[in-house]
């Protein structure tokens, strides 16, 4: 199962990757890390889906590789990475980018920042969160008109979805148990929406991170692979 990480643009180096990578003989390719907003992004030069242009851009490299390669199946994974949004790339050192480097305000279930010296992120309000699952939802129907087959949503490694379940423990500010509430209710809101308004033959997959238990979801949905 090849995977083609976030490092890239929807340019002529993504259209070669794609190219390259269904032409390997897997049975199953993942786009990753696919940011549902700009500001989910890690960095500047992660992949995005959350308008018209970033939809087009990923529709024409996706169709023409895929003319190019044997059938097989595509899932992208739907992302949003809170606070350790607005990084620099893994080869420029990966801290956090100042707004005079290209940065930007990162979002986060609480005003705790990643490392203790960078800047807070922005406490998400309830109004908030649900904007998020609806950029989530939107994002997902954006997938299925480029014609992937199904999307898997990322909660693990310490993105937006993880951080609602792995929050410091020192913090007087932090509730864990009300944030974990909050984290169970964001998921199945989310998979409630997902399945209201997508096709019914599409694969849902959910990478949890290590020991998060996942239950109770729709018949429809499955759970790809544990982080």
């Amino acid at each position: 199962m090849p995977i083609l990480g976030c490092e890239w643009r929807s340019s002529g180096l993504a259209f070669n990757a794609l190219g390259n990578l269904l032409n390997s003989g897997a049975g199953l390719f993942i786009i990753e890390a696919t940011g549902v907003t700009p500001e989910g992004r890690i960095t500047p030069a992660c992949l995005g889906l959350w308008d018209d242009r970033t939809e087009t851009a990923l529709k024409d490299k996706l169709s023409r590789a895929r003319k190019l390669a044997p059938k097989t199946p595509v899932f992208i994974q739907l992302a949003h990475a809170g606070r350790k949004a607005s990084s620099a790339t893994p080869w420029e050192g990966g801290q956090l980018l100042s707004k005079e480097q290209g940065g930007w305000d990162t979002l986060a279930p609480s005003a705790i920042p990643q490392l203790k010296d960078e800047r807070l992120p922005h406490e998400l309000s309830k109004a908030e969160l649900a904007e998020l699952i609806t950029a989530f939802v939107v994002a997902a129907q954006r997938a299925e008109r480029i014609g992937v087959d199904g999307i898997e949503l990322h909660g693990a490694h310490g993105y937006l979805l993880h951080q609602f379940y792995r929050q410091s423990p020192t913090s007087a500010l932090t509730n864990m148990a009300a944030l974990m509430r909050i984290a169970s209710a964001f998921s199945w809101n989310y998979l409630q929406q997902y399945a209201m308004h997508t096709k019914a033959s599409w694969v849902f997959g959910f990478l949890p991170a290590i020991g998060l238990r996942v239950v109770g979801l729709p018949r429809k949905l499955q759970i790809l692979h544990p982080a």
